[in-house]
Order: structure tokens, then sequence, then C-alpha cells
């Protein structure tokens, strides 16, 4: 915005000596800014792009489109939104008994829960496991780790290569 500022200083529009879209885009993105964000503070150090604003926006043919500038006092400012706070299940108030008996009653509610779980029935029925059809050949006598020491140290073709290896084992 400071260097708008600068470059209008001497000019009345962006480009040439009428408007142009780019003055249009300009001014449509500081009446925006002006509405919410440019205080009064900020539109005192930008006088420049404030009257090419207000040049643009107050022509007769575009002061439909744009309608009324409002001016903001003060800017917006960002407040994060506030943090979702877990909601915690009120826990039973236990009656005074000895050590040895609180523990088997934290059990009990426990092992209810995980019986409600068993209950449920899956909302998609499992799909039987494909066969897969390389199952049926049988085992190959080839030690895979043989052909990678074979390919990587030997020349891939020619005498005593690695292609002949290949087919001989």
């Amino acid at each position: 915005m400071n260097t708008l500022n600068t470059h209008l200083a001497t000019r009345t529009f962006l480009v040439h000596e009428r408007i142009s879209l780019a003055d249009l885009a300009i001014a449509c993105t500081i009446q925006g800014g002006v509405s919410s964000t440019i205080d009064a503070e900020l539109r005192a150090k930008l006088p420049n792009l404030i009257r090419h604003m207000e040049t643009v926006v107050n022509q007769p043919q575009l002061k439909e489109i744009f309608g009324e500038t409002e001016y903001c006092e003060k800017a917006k400012q960002f407040t994060p939104p506030p943090k979702e706070k877990k909601e915690k299940e009120p826990k039973p108030a236990a009656p005074a008994a000895p050590a040895a008996a609180t523990p088997k009653a934290e059990k009990k509610p426990k092992a209810k829960a995980a019986d409600d779980d068993d209950d449920d029935e899956p909302l998609v029925p499992a799909e039987p496991k494909a066969k897969n059809p390389l199952d049926d050949l049988p085992k190959s006598t080839m030690v895979l780790d043989d052909w990678k020491r074979a390919y990587s140290n030997k020349d891939t073709r020619g005498p005593n290569g690695a292609l002949e290896w290949l087919y001989q084992k």
C-alpha cells in the first residue's frame, strides 16, 4: 500500500490519465479494506491511495456499482476461536470403603461396557478373502537372493553373463 501511495503521489490514475481496469481492481480492494481493516490512523498515512479510491468510486458511471463507502474508525482485530473444552463425564461418588473394594467396583462397569460393544453388529459385513491364483503353483527352487547377486555382479549379456546364469538356473 505504501508503494501504491508513493506511485499515486504524482498521478491521478495508475497507468494513464484515464481510468483503467487496474484502477477498478485497486479501488475495489481498498474500498473493502477501509470498511474493515484500514482505520483512521492508517488512512492518514495513505492520503494518495484514499484519494485514488474516492476518485474511482465516485465516477458517475461507477457510483451505483461501488455503492456507498463505509469507513471504520478502528480496525478489526483478529481473535482466535475459543478452544473446545472436552466434556468430562461426571464420576459417580464412591462410598467410603476399604481400598480393596474400590478397584472391584471400577472393574465391573468396564466389563459391562465391553459386553455392550460385543452386542453391536458391524455396519458392513466382512467380505470373504479372495484366493490368490498364484498359490496353486508349485514352490520355486530358485533363490531370489542368488539372482540379485548374479545380476548385480555380472554383465547382463554375453558369455557367463547374468541372463545366461538365469537360463541355467
